[in-house]
């Protein structure tokens, strides 16, 4: 179940219908074999199907809920911020408001960094940004984030979590009038061009 979860995080940007079949054969291993710790990172991304293939977001939340309730049973801080990423991310942002997903987000941070999980800790930084953004959080407290976010990523050279947050913080800056066409996420922070290459 490790080596499945670990395969989860690589399937699911880069081959989707992976992605389905690992997660329906870790929750169909959890409830013949029963559940692990692992197990709650296949109800949370059961959950995910639910909500974005399925449209019952009702369903998607029960699994986030399901997933955090077996991280909380088996104590496993080691994998939290994964389930907490996941959940935020792709569930509970439908049903619950911005702010609370933003501190959500700050939450996932906090153990993954505690844990040394520096992959999700990145990753749920550039949430708590984009969170903040849609919460109406002031601009320039968002653009400030976005700055120390991305010290950081480049500090622990996370390119992947950098080329998701550059649009983010160039969009808080374009919000600001720190552009020369609003429309173009081209600036200080990026180049539109750059990223899309």
């Amino acid at each position: 179940m490790n080596m499945m979860r670990v395969l989860l995080v690589m399937s699911f940007m880069g081959k989707p219908a992976l992605f389905v079949l690992i997660t329906l054969k870790m929750v169909q291993w959890s409830i013949y074999y029963g559940v692990s710790k692992n197990s709650s990172v296949a109800f949370a991304c059961y959950g995910v199907l639910i909500c974005s293939r399925m449209g019952d977001i009702e369903g998607g939340n029960k699994f986030a809920k399901v997933a955090m309730s077996i991280v909380e049973r088996f104590g496993a801080k080691d994998i939290e911020s994964q389930v907490l990423f996941v959940c935020v991310s792709f569930i509970s942002h439908w049903k619950e408001p911005g702010h609370l997903t933003h501190k959500r987000f700050l939450r996932a941070y906090e153990v993954a960094m505690q844990t040394g999980n520096i992959h999700f800790a990145m990753l749920s930084m550039r949430g708590s940004n984009l969170a903040a953004l849609l919460a109406g959080k002031p601009l320039a407290y968002i653009e400030k984030e976005c700055n120390s976010c991305m010290e950081l990523m480049r500090e622990y050279k996370q390119k992947n979590a950098i080329n998701l947050l550059l649009p983010v913080w160039q969009l808080v800056l374009n919000l600001m009038g720190d552009s020369d066409d609003p429309r173009v996420l081209s600036g200080h922070a990026m180049q539109q061009e750059d990223l899309l290459k």
